[in-house]
């Protein structure tokens, strides 16, 4: 339910055919140079790229080669290779000294690849997405690793990757007999909720809808004022497959009063809580139980195994209720991110 899904402007800029990254503050000599990764290069420097990463980050970096091809020029622009010494491009993959990946995604995000330990290329790497994403006026970057990937996070914040957040991933299963068991325990929801699906039929409703739930938020507030509620909702309606009859406004006595977004995962067996909330007057009376219950209701009704999301760590009160309905901890992540307010 997180509403991270995906940058301070600078003087630094990047060239768009292929040329070396420059920089406001000087890199030492020594340092690689960092460049759009020139085509020819391409397949060697995502092999690199896919065979440094962490593990479990390889699996879906996979998943992500699969849907776009290496063909798909557009989506290479920021993809972004370190040559040794004082070579101006890299020719063979012997002579990468790192490599990185920022995926542009929809709703004006990005997300960054790239693996924890590259030695000297670290930092130019790093400091060349960071160029990318101003460049590309880009407002919110993200690095999403797991506590024992490696990244060091002096390195990550001196380049322009501060430490954001923590995220907590939570599911709860779904099977047939764990459904009755929870269903059977869950909270009924009040008469006086009511889910209006289809929500996107009005986007402006549902907008504001979802701007009352920000305020006073403890989920990612320094998301604030990043991006306007359409790039928002798009970013929401690219993750998993889109079911515009579970976009929900959540009602009360006539008056919207909160926001509940689900979507399927195919061939996972998941469903995700993509985002809830409710405004800030209406908060502290159960309610928040009783939108994760229908969103745990649908997902059951529509033969899923387990519904999962991720919440931020430092939002306990939506921890408390994720737990009390039976969803348990699977993950944790940190959050590093580059992040620019619109004008």
């Amino acid at each position: 339910m997180t509403r991270i899904s995906g940058h301070r402007r600078s003087a630094r800029r990047l060239s768009a055919n292929g040329g070396i990254i420059g920089y406001a503050d000087p890199m030492p000599e020594n340092a690689p140079r960092v460049m759009t990764c020139p085509a020819a290069l391409r397949p060697a420097a995502l092999r690199a790229l896919h065979d440094r990463l962490p593990a479990e980050q390889r699996t879906g970096l996979v998943q992500v080669l699969h849907s776009l091809g290496v063909q798909n020029d557009a989506a290479w622009d920021g993809l972004l290779v370190a040559a040794h010494g004082d070579r101006c491009a890299p020719t063979t993959a012997s002579e990468l000294a790192g490599v990185a990946w920022i995926q542009q995604l929809p709703g004006q995000t990005a997300c960054l690849w790239i693996p924890p330990d590259q030695g000297a290329a670290d930092t130019p790497l790093l400091r060349g997405a960071a160029a990318f994403v101003d460049q590309r006026q880009i407002p919110l970057a993200q690095l999403v690793v797991s506590d024992d990937d490696g990244y060091s996070t002096e390195i990550c914040q001196a380049a322009g990757f501060p430490q954001f957040a923590k995220l907590v991933y939570l599911f709860v299963d779904l099977g047939i007999d764990a459904r009755r068991r929870e269903l059977s325990s869950l909270p009924a929801s009040p008469p006086a909720i009511r889910f209006l699906g289809n929500a996107q039929r009005d986007l402006a409703r549902l907008e504001r809808a979802v701007e009352q739930t920000y305020v006073g938020t403890l989920d990612c507030p320094a998301l604030d004022g990043i991006r306007p509620l359409n790039q928002v909702l798009e970013g929401y309606r690219s993750q998993g497959r889109h079911w515009p009859e579970h976009w929900y406004l959540v009602q009360a006595e006539g008056q919207d009063i909160g926001a509940l977004i689900l979507a399927e995962h195919p061939g996972l067996g998941n469903w995700e809580l993509i985002y809830m909330g409710l405004a800030a007057p209406v908060r502290g009376r159960g309610w928040g139980a009783s939108i994760v219950r229908h969103a745990i209701d649908v997902a059951a009704r529509h033969g899923a195994e387990r519904l999962v999301c991720a919440v931020d760590a430092a939002n306990e009160p939506a921890l408390n209720v994720y737990r009390r309905l039976g969803f348990v901890e699977w993950a944790q992540r940190i959050v590093y991110a580059r992040l620019c307010a619109r004008a």
